[in-house]
């Protein structure tokens, strides 16, 4: 919820930060790693941004059709 918060005022950086923290305390949250490649994108991250959205499919594969979206995000 805070790393959202960030994210939507576009502090694209404390939202990564709260997000790695997130999926620091549970490596199983793939939806964080999800929103930390959507940070990495906002920052131009590109090639980080992929590594993660990979991470979180590979943590929670259904999160390609579930979600999180950008959308959900901006």
């Amino acid at each position: 919820a805070q790393g959202d918060e960030a994210f939507r005022r576009q502090d694209f950086v404390k939202a990564a930060g709260l997000y790695r923290q997130a999926f620091n305390t549970a490596k199983d949250n793939g939806a964080a790693f999800m929103r930390l490649g959507y940070a990495q994108v906002a920052t131009g991250q590109l090639g980080s941004a992929l590594e993660y959205f990979k991470r979180g499919l590979a943590v929670e594969p259904a999160l390609v059709l579930t979600g999180p979206t950008p959308d959900e995000l901006y």
